[in-house]
Order: structure tokens, then C-alpha cells, then sequence
């Protein structure tokens, strides 16, 4: 069962960076220009600026990024 957890842990996981800051704008920028997993994202109920994604959420970037 995947859980819901903090944007910054899940940014940083795909994104490794020495601050969670940089790790996350990194993850926005590319949900923000993949038209595809952006419009997946937002039927899973992701809104921009949010600090938590949903274990739906999460299972939507692992299909589509795959694993971190």
C-alpha cells in the first residue's frame, strides 16, 4: 500500500539535490511541461502548489516517470 507523502521526499527521490528546495522545483517544472502526465496528475486530484501527494497521485508519476 503506498501511502501519501510530503512533495519534497518525492522530488527528492527522482531529483536528488543538496537542498529539498531545488529537488521539488525541479518536479514541478517537469509536471508543468509534460502535458501528459500533468493532465494525469489532475485527474488523480493534483492542484498546483500543493505539499502533499495522494497515494493515487503517486502511483500516476510511477507509471509515468517510473521508479525513482
Amino acid at each position: 500500500m503506498i501511502r501519501s507523502r510530503k512533495v519534497a521526499d518525492i522530488a527528492s527521490a527522482y531529483f536528488p539535490a543538496p537542498r529539498a528546495a531545488s529537488s521539488t522545483r525541479r518536479l514541478r517544472r517537469w509536471i508543468d511541461s509534460d502535458p501528459t502526465l500533468c493532465r494525469a496528475l489532475v485527474r488523480a486530484g493534483y492542484r498546483k502548489g500543493q505539499h502533499i501527494f495522494t497515494s493515487r497521485q503517486i502511483l500516476v508519476l510511477r507509471r509515468i516517470l517510473g521508479c525513482p
